[in-house]
């Protein structure tokens, strides 16, 4: 029996288009701007957090899909996830981290790790591709 399952293409662009949201959202925080319903900097952390778990589903089917579940890429990005939930749960509930003072530091620390688990997943993606 043979289920749905989605095309290279769709498993590469969801993730890419997500990950152009969070340049969105990161952008703009940085720059002072404010977007409908994200005004400051918790509700930045709350955004990028529902943009980046939706971008980590994608992650996870892929590794799912390819079978790789303790390849090296992988267990980084496990790392990377693991560590940017320890900052935003921190910093929502007030426990501030060593390298994380503020809110604003949460969300360039958290905006940063996104980025490295980004560019590892995509990289993870294309290696499995081949």
């Amino acid at each position: 029996m043979k289920g749905n399952t989605m095309s290279s293409i769709q498993n590469a662009l969801i993730p890419l288009v997500l990950g152009v949201i969070a340049v969105g959202i990161i952008y703009t925080h940085q720059t002072g701007k404010v977007l409908p319903l994200i005004s400051g900097p918790r509700a930045t952390l709350i955004a990028l957090f529902i943009v980046g778990f939706a971008m980590c589903a994608f992650g996870i089917m892929q590794v799912a899909a390819s079978g790789h579940w303790i390849s090296p890429l992988a267990i980084v990005g496990y790392l990377l996830g693991a560590i940017i939930l320890v900052v935003f749960i921190s910093t929502l509930m007030g426990k501030y981290l060593p390298f994380v003072q503020t809110d604003d530091q949460a969300v360039v620390a958290i905006a940063v790790l996104m980025g490295v688990k980004f560019l590892i997943g995509t990289t993870s993606f294309f290696l499995h591709l081949l």
